[in-house]
């Protein structure tokens, strides 16, 4: 089996890879679709496409192009791991799951394959027993320098002094309504805080870091130059510079919170931070982190815009309309079947999917062929790419019920689902997704269900009663404005005070 693909020497294909470390995804992809006509060696070119068409979310075509390359090489790794990431994305979750057990078992040690691995299975299981030991086999497959051997930090010992917080973040939206609550309340006096995203950004400022762009050693030179106390991590393990930095220790504190469902498999994450409704008293052996179980998972800053629409569209006279608002990577077919039985009780229902490719030809031939295999009624389904945070919330107008994934959610998208006034049924068991711990707080455990029967049963008595959605219309923005969830200055007192007492902790341990 080929470890690495073939050396390229052509011109063409290094203006091509010029392209790539300029960030220049299109003129990459044109550099490297003329090389394969004039020169040789096809297979690194067709990967270099395929990876390409992965970073742009061209999902259809990234897979039919790592397709192109594996038929080529069948027991080329990296054309198997890149086919698996455009399956997971495409939401073919099980071909993925096999595709990249199968390169972990034919490159052992390997450890981005080991985490890929563990963030695909993370997705479509429930099982958190399952998830902590595949974050734990990539973690073993880290450089020894990683995670072990002791920490020297400079920084000072006083337990009483202003503590430096950095949060990394993957998106904007993160940033922009779970983390401006805290960042806007922070004391002052107590914290001092910084930003590290992970998604590019036009503005900087000295509280605000774009880390898009930087490698594993440089974003780990940055935290420890910026001598932080506490790193807490907001992100997900989908970017490989973050988890390595993890990996290393880049501060003596380091925090998860709200970016994964499970455990991180790391040694050098300290602790969880949680609450009681998502991981309740006996959770703490899913986990290597220490739990901290706050009042409430998070703080909740809605869009500014007003577009809440009063009226539920099946009282316009327009079909009634569920609507899922999660990235189809999240959706499994396991919710997509249910999805159908519900339709097929309703024939006049119909359904609108969130996909992740930005344009709508990407996004119907991403979702389509999976669909029709499914039997889904295609006459009755609106595939959507996806949209701006702005147009999402306009969504209100087209869906009377919101429709959550599972095993896994996002925890962003449920409190955007519930401004916009619509009920959002959500699936519980053992590792339930954010959403479920939302509605606890919010007492709307009637949106809660335990099985797929009492699922469908939550949503078609819900469909049967379209007065009572406009009364939720109604009421769900200020049920939110009263709730813990939105009381910014309270959550963010508890969060610092929680910080303060790991300071002391981690002081004490030092001694």
């Amino acid at each position: 089996m080929s470890h690495q693909p073939p050396t390229h020497t052509g011109s063409l294909f290094h203006a091509g890879q010029e392209a790539e470390a300029r960030h220049d995804d299109t003129a990459a992809l044109e550099h490297y679709t003329a090389s394969l006509a004039t020169e040789g060696h096809p297979l690194l070119t067709w990967l270099r496409i395929g990876h390409i068409f992965l970073r742009m979310r061209q999902y259809q075509q990234a897979a039919e192009t790592m397709e192109l390359a594996l038929g080529m090489a069948p027991q080329e790794a990296a054309a198997m791991h890149g086919l698996a990431m455009a399956y997971f994305h495409l939401g073919r979750h099980e071909e993925a799951r096999a595709l990249i057990d199968h390169v972990v078992e034919v490159q052992p040690g390997h450890a981005a394959y080991a985490l890929d691995r563990a963030n695909i299975h993370a997705i479509s299981t429930d099982n958190p027993i399952h998830q902590r030991a595949l974050y734990e086999q990539w973690a073993q497959y880290l450089p020894s320098e990683m995670g072990h051997g002791p920490q020297v930090f400079a920084n000072s010992p006083d337990p009483d002094r202003v503590l430096r917080i950095a949060y990394i973040i993957d998106d904007l939206d993160t940033l922009s309504h779970l983390l401006l609550p805290v960042l806007e309340h922070h004391d002052a006096s107590h914290v001092r805080a910084c930003v590290l995203c992970a998604s590019h950004i036009q503005a900087q400022a000295s509280s605000l870091h774009d880390i898009s762009r930087l490698s594993a050693d440089a974003l780990h030179t940055l935290i420890r130059t910026l001598e932080i106390d506490l790193l807490v991590n907001l992100a997900d393990f989908s970017r490989h510079a973050i988890p390595s930095v993890l990996a290393r220790r880049a501060a003596p504190i380091q925090l998860n919170w709200l970016g994964m469902r499970s455990s991180t498999g790391l040694q050098t994450m300290d602790y969880c931070l949680t609450d009681a409704e998502t991981d309740p008293a006996g959770h703490e052996h899913f986990y290597l982190e220490k739990l901290l179980r706050l009042h409430h998972l998070c703080s909740y800053n809605p869009p500014q815009h007003d577009t809440l629409a009063p009226v539920p569209p099946m009282l316009q006279a327009n079909p009634p309309t569920l609507g899922s608002f999660n990235r189809a990577y999240r959706v499994t077919d396991q919710a997509l079947l249910l999805w159908k039985r519900i339709m097929e009780a309703r024939p006049d229902v119909q359904l609108l999917l969130h996909v992740e490719e930005t344009d709508i030809d990407d996004a119907v031939n991403a979702m389509e062929p999976r669909l029709v295999q499914l039997g889904m009624p295609m006459e009755r389904i609106i595939i959507s790419p996806a949209v701006s945070t702005e147009e999402l919330m306009t969504r209100g107008s087209i869906v009377d019920i919101a429709l959550d994934s599972f095993p896994t959610s996002d925890i962003a998208t449920t409190l955007h689902t519930l401004w916009m006034g619509l009920p959002i049924i959500a699936m519980d068991s053992t590792l339930a997704p954010h959403s479920v711990a939302i509605l606890k707080h919010l007492g709307l455990t009637q949106w809660i269900a335990s099985s797929a029967e009492e699922y469908i049963a939550k949503v078609l008595q819900l469909l049967d009663a379209p007065e009572q959605l406009q009364t939720y219309r109604s009421q769900l923005q200020q049920q939110l404005q009263q709730s813990p969830l939105m009381d910014h200055a309270g959550y963010c007192r508890k969060l610092e005070s929680c910080y303060r007492q790991i300071w002391h902790t981690y002081l004490q341990q030092t001694e």
